[in-house]
């Protein structure tokens, strides 16, 4: 069966975010509160595009994708423009997290043969390990 998932208020709640199997994969749609103005704002063939997280301000939505062949985080503006992978690894990543701020995400991922968590900037750049570990690292949250 095709069935939404999420779905995921924006922090300002006017928004409303959530993925969808209609159509034999899984794409992301966001609508006013209120059920008005539904917009599809991925494109994708992937079988997986959820996880839904918005940006503290309410402008972006941090997302895992499988349309590479292993799940990346993504970010996509709330309108749909401004499509980035921000892992672009071969590993699986997953969790994400904004920070409070809007400038970094953490998440989990096993690259370099262990699994830890990883903070990145939310356009992508310095990447940074935080923990190596034998486990798996999850359930991540910022300090406030």
């Amino acid at each position: 069966k095709n069935k939404a998932a999420g779905p995921v208020w924006s922090p300002d709640g006017k928004k409303i975010a959530f993925s969808t199997g209609w159509g034999g994969h899984s794409e992301i749609y966001v609508m006013n509160a209120d059920g008005t103005d539904l917009t599809r704002i991925t494109y994708t063939v992937s079988p997986w595009d959820h996880n839904l997280v918005w940006s503290p301000d309410s402008q972006k939505i941090a997302f895992l994708s499988y349309r590479d062949g292993n799940y990346e985080i993504y970010t996509v503006n709330a309108d749909g423009t401004d499509l980035v992978n921000l892992t672009n690894s071969p590993e699986d990543e997953g969790d994400q997290v904004w920070s409070a701020d809007g400038t970094k995400i953490a998440f989990i991922s096993s690259r370099d043969g262990s699994s830890g968590i990883f903070v990145i900037d939310s356009d992508g750049s310095n990447l940074t390990r935080l923990t190596n570990s034998n486990t798996y690292d999850y359930s991540l949250t910022w300090s406030p």
